[in-house]
């Protein structure tokens, strides 16, 4: 997660220290463009905020740094304010990761309020931990963090599908953002696309009935592929329309 010359685990809105290029100074900033296209050893050439440019030799993550990608709400960030609720764990969550995976990754925050003023947005992780000790009884931090990912995990392997292995590509860090504790997920880049699976109460793929003018012409299942455009999740409504995205993203970047 912390490697600097890694360009997978260097994306815009990231504070990093870089090497100044053409210059013994250093500087420290967000990223605002990344100019690397692959691994480099002496660090990811990014472009920070104020115009600065140059090599990254390390990756900041402080809980201030956390606090304030939080209340600024970037196109590389999305806020949910808990997992165990069913839409969120079945389908918000999901599909929220899953548009990350698919365009240039960001980061995910739960136990944190979308839409609320920013002394209330932070809530922590309560209501999912309640949830958790009703299944298992009181629980240390340690094993609350285990069982949450766990679940987390088993969560997405199960609704997301894709050659790549999801666990390289996503890092799970637990701060403690005044007084309370949060999930920070750093999404990566997938180098392959992500889909969503709808499943029935078996937990098998639904089938889908096509109709036109009231006659079945078909049964599909019907996977999704969402994907981040700015601060929105979008996703492909043809087959055509992915197979652009899937061009100019996976094969020509």
């Amino acid at each position: 997660m912390n490697d600097p010359t890694k360009l997978s685990n260097i994306r815009i809105g990231m504070t990093v220290r870089i090497k100044i290029v053409n210059d013994v100074n250093e500087s420290e900033g967000q990223v605002f463009k990344v100019f690397s296209k692959n691994d480099d050893p002496d660090g990811i050439l990014v472009l920070l905020e104020g115009g600065r440019i140059g090599n990254v030799i390390k990756i900041i993550n402080s809980p201030e740094i956390i606090k304030k990608r939080i209340l600024s709400e970037t196109q590389n960030s999305e806020n949910k304010s808990n997992f165990y609720q069913p839409v969120m764990q079945n389908e918000v969550i999901p599909k929220t990761i899953q548009s990350f995976l698919n365009a240039d990754g960001g980061y995910l925050y739960i136990g944190v309020k979308d839409d609320a003023p920013p002394e209330e947005k932070i809530i922590g992780l309560d209501e999912d931990r309640k949830t958790l000790e009703k299944r298992y009884g009181k629980l240390s931090d340690d094993k609350f963090k285990d069982k949450f990912r766990s679940d987390v995990e088993k969560t997405l392997d199960k609704f997301l599908a894709s050659g790549a292995s999801l666990g390289p590509l996503l890092d799970f860090n637990f701060p403690v953002i005044d007084g309370k504790m949060i999930l920070e997920m750093n999404v990566k880049r997938s180098p392959e696309p992500i889909f969503y699976k709808y499943l029935n109460r078996n937990n098998k793929e639904t089938v889908f009935e096509i109709s036109i003018n009231g006659n079945e012409v078909t049964r599909r299942r019907l996977d999704e592929f969402h994907y981040r455009d700015g601060s929105r999740k979008k996703h492909c409504e043809t087959f055509e329309e992915y197979s652009d995205y899937y061009i100019q993203h996976f094969q020509n970047s």
